[in-house]
């Protein structure tokens, strides 16, 4: 195989993955999240909502794939912005700068 090629896609292929992953780790098919009132809840909008609960107010990454009912979850979610960028690199790259000028600015 050329390394190259792999490369190439494997970052996209790694999101999938990952979000597979996630999804099968937290929701088991018979017994779906439910919200403290009881409420059925997606995955997706239980990962959303896990995000709001650790502090997270801003979600950098991109569109398609597996990811898809993800970031319509993000982008629903009334306290969470979603910022759409052109490519996973782009995404850590904005995220840790916003990260560090966060912690710069005073609160």
């Amino acid at each position: 195989h050329d390394r190259r090629s792999l490369a190439g896609a494997g970052a996209t292929r790694v999101a999938d993955l990952l979000s597979v992953f996630v999804l099968s780790a937290y929701v088991s098919p018979s017994r779906p999240p439910r919200t403290a009132s009881g409420m059925k809840v997606t995955a997706s909008e239980f990962i959303a909502q896990s995000l709001v609960d650790a502090g997270v107010r801003t979600v950098y990454g991109g569109h398609g794939g597996a990811l898809v009912p993800l970031v319509n979850a993000v982008v629903d979610h009334p306290e969470l912005l979603w910022v759409c960028t052109r490519n996973e690199a782009n995404a850590s790259l904005m995220a840790a700068a916003d990260a560090k000028l966060r912690l710069r600015a005073p609160a």
